[in-house]
């Protein structure tokens, strides 16, 4: 059994060979909000959602530091 580029098989396998990485799909438009305590969390995502009414696709929320979270809405187009 011969090498190919150091591998023990006959053949090239199916998957090796020049790889390139597709983005992701736009998902749409991001609206953040400032920094919010927890306790304001449901208010700022109502907020959003107020604002932008059926085309909201997503809403992230991601802890940040000294107990402020951080609100995404992702607005389909």
């Amino acid at each position: 059994m011969s090498r190919i580029d150091g591998s023990l098989h006959e053949s090239p396998c199916a998957n090796t060979g020049p790889r390139t990485a597709t983005p992701p799909p736009t998902p749409g438009e991001i609206h953040t909000v400032d920094p919010v305590p927890l306790y304001l969390v449901p208010q700022a995502v109502a907020s959003e959602v107020r604002k932008h009414g059926r085309a909201v696709s997503e809403v992230h929320v991601k802890r940040g530091g000294r107990h402020m979270y951080a609100v995404s809405v992702v607005v389909r187009e």
